[in-house]
């Protein structure tokens, strides 16, 4: 679970770096599947804990970090 975990928030880093430094044309399917990935990422992280794998803590953490990055993606996104 943290292996898929931990690749589904790098697919999620590699595509924002790739839309950044996309052309403004070929920006929105990076974000959109950016997006995807980081949707993936919030589910396993609730999995996660609900597993016991990590604390509440940790999840709340991990989670508000998630909804942020999403915010902004969200925010590039509409702006492209």
């Amino acid at each position: 679970l943290g292996a898929t975990l931990e690749k589904s928030l790098l697919n999620t880093l590699l595509y924002i770096i790739t839309a950044g430094r996309a052309k403004k044309e070929w920006k929105i399917s990076p974000l959109e599947t950016a997006l995807r990935e980081l949707e993936q990422a919030k589910i396993l992280i609730r999995l996660s804990w609900e597993l016991k794998e990590i604390n509440e803590r940790r999840m709340i953490t991990w989670q508000e970090t998630a909804a942020n990055i999403g915010q902004q993606l969200g925010g590039w996104l509409r702006a492209v």
